[in-house]
């Protein structure tokens, strides 16, 4: 684990808007402005410190929520004020950050860290890494240890272990180191219960509406259902995006309810992959639960909508009429008619006229076939 520099981010969690009925009352969740994380009761039993400068002393922690920021850590310097080292090991127990201080007295020594920008996810290690031989003396409190100091020489072993190779006896402890967190995002949540009833078939939406008030960018912010029962179908979870310092993003959650009934689902934040977890006045929390009350249609209910369905395609029906009937009529209106071919008229056939009466007769008549006139 590394120090995060300019990795931070805080997230702020507006509103959560609700299209599905249920009955809960809103919510209201505020973090700590800081945590002071202590294993030991105040009271050193116990002192030790090294022949030898380079080796050092550390205690394990554990977040109360993710992701944190290191302000601060506290040593019990017992006896003989002197220089070493602040010293900030991740998971892997790998080094991340060291820092020379030097208390000028005994009792609880504060090391600001505020400035370091040290953000923490999971477990991490505290130490006290001696520059000076036999110098400070740290106190370690030996009433109901936690199991988690440890001194390290080359090798890492428990506060027992190094007890019995000292003293030979077998005792456990807690080494006088202290660390006080805050939260780097800021949460307020509220229940907005809405007035419309949800029905089995229903498509509802839950929406986070998210601010980043970090200076950073908040890298792959994403919602994601973590428990749902069978018979709540998740159709649609807004994909994952970043949400740049200052801005302000929506994330839904679109379900459907398969069949009536009372159910409930889990949705959590993940910031790069890491669970979100936040800090509230009963404790700390890294699932939202969604109650659903979803119920049958009535009859009536599924009758007037089949009766609506009905009209609607009745509607559509005669709309595609009109339109049909008026784009044959003006198909018709535009028709262009052939015209008719004239009559044939025969020529007429050639002939002669009587001499005597005037009669039309064949060319080739001799006498007229009115008077009998003969023609010349």
């Amino acid at each position: 684990m590394k120090p995060a520099g300019g990795n931070l981010f805080c997230l702020l969690l507006l509103l959560m808007l609700l299209s599905v009925s249920h009955s809960t009352q809103p919510v209201a969740l505020a973090a700590e402005d800081e945590v002071e994380i202590a294993y030991d009761d105040g009271h050193a039993e116990s002192t030790w410190s090294k022949k030898e400068a380079g080796g050092f002393d550390a205690v394990r922690f554990s977040l109360p929520f993710r992701p944190a920021k290191l302000l601060a850590a506290k040593y019990y310097i017992e006896q003989k004020p002197a220089e070493f080292s602040f010293l900030f090991l991740g998971s892997d127990r790998n080094p991340a950050y060291e820092r020379k201080v030097t208390p000028s007295e005994t009792g609880w020594f504060t090391v600001d860290l505020s400035d370091a920008e040290i953000v923490v996810w999971e477990e991490f290690y505290v130490a006290m890494k001696w520059i000076v031989e036999e110098a400070p003396y740290l106190g370690a409190d030996e009433t109901g240890p936690d199991g988690r100091s440890f001194f390290v020489d080359g090798k890492w072993s428990t506060y027992k272990e190094a007890h019995l190779a000292a003293d030979n006896e077998d005792q456990d402890g807690d080494l006088m180191i202290r660390v006080t967190v805050a939260p780097t995002y800021w949460l307020d949540v509220k229940d907005k219960q809405s007035k419309e009833p949800f029905y089995v078939g229903d498509i509802g939406s839950v929406t986070y509406v998210i601010q980043n008030t970090g200076t950073a960018v908040a890298e792959n912010v994403e919602l994601k259902v973590t428990s749902a029962p069978s018979s709540i179908q998740i159709v649609e979870v807004t994909p994952t995006r970043d949400l740049e310092p200052g801005s302000t993003g929506e994330w839904e959650v679109r379900l459907k309810a398969n069949e009536p009934g009372e159910f409930e689902v889990g949705v959590s934040f993940y910031v790069n992959g890491e669970k979100l977890t936040f800090a509230t006045d009963s404790g700390t929390v890294d699932e939202f639960k969604i109650p659903i009350t979803a119920t049958q249609k009535t009859f009536l209910q599924l009758y007037l909508a089949g009766g609506v369905i009905v009209l609607l395609i009745a509607v559509i029906a005669i709309v595609l009429t009109r339109r049909r009937r008026a784009a044959v009529a003006r198909a018709a209106a535009t028709a262009v008619t052939a015209p008719h071919a004239p009559p044939t008229v025969s020529p007429p056939s050639a002939g002669k006229f009587c001499i005597n009466c005037g009669s039309s007769m064949p060319q080739t008549s001799q006498f007229c076939p009115r008077c009998g006139a003969r023609q010349q």
